[in-house]
């Protein structure tokens, strides 16, 4: 996250850069043949005749400058604002991505526990089933024939939920929440059928 902060930073920080003093200071014009030394420090052939030294003058603004120093600072401001209000806001909906992927791992291992307990009556009531005889034994067995069923799914719609994003977790949820519910029913439809 850092990294592409200082992706989307560096680049803006390049271009405001030394734009407030390259705009405020004025261009020194160079008299034709002199150097670029001879033109601070003075002309030369006025130095060596004893006469007074030129002024430098400054070149004029080429046609139709504004100034645009101040209008360049506030476009280069506005932008670097935007590019934090941009990581901002990805590290925000990163960081509430990350808590809610982690609610879901718990919501998984919570899930994950309470189907491991209703397999384990389900199997003790196989178990009493395989004792039952008559009307009971054809009712248990038609019973466990859809509880495995049902089981089945759970198991694969807790496998979907265990690597799923949060999209695809809010739209499985609620089936495997039916589903678990129907399975729980079931089961205690078997044991009341078993007594």
């Amino acid at each position: 996250m850092r990294a592409l902060l200082f992706a989307l930073l560096l680049p803006i920080s390049i271009l405001g850069c030394g734009s407030k003093t390259d705009a405020d200071q004025p261009v020194a014009a160079k008299p034709s043949g002199e150097t670029a030394a001879m033109s601070v420090e003075g002309n030369s052939a006025g130095s060596a005749s004893g006469a007074p030294d030129k002024p430098v003058e400054a070149t004029p603004p080429p046609a139709g400058y504004t100034g645009g120093s101040a209008a360049q600072e506030t476009a280069t401001d506005v932008e670097q604002a935007k590019n934090v209000a941009k990581v901002e806001a990805a590290t925000a909906k990163e960081n509430a991505d990350d808590n809610t992927l982690k609610a879901n791992a718990v919501a998984h291992a919570k899930l994950q526990t309470d189907f491991d307990e209703s397999d384990r009556r389900f199997t003790t009531l196989k178990e009493k089933a395989a004792t039952a005889t008559g009307a009971t034994k054809k009712k248990a067995d038609a019973a466990i024939a859809d509880i495995t069923k049902r089981e089945a799914t759970i198991m694969a719609g807790i496998a979907k939920l265990r690597n799923a994003t949060v999209a695809q977790w809010n739209a499985l949820k609620p089936t495997h929440d039916a589903n678990t519910a129907a399975f729980n029913k079931a089961i205690d439809a078997l044991e009341v059928t078993l007594r």
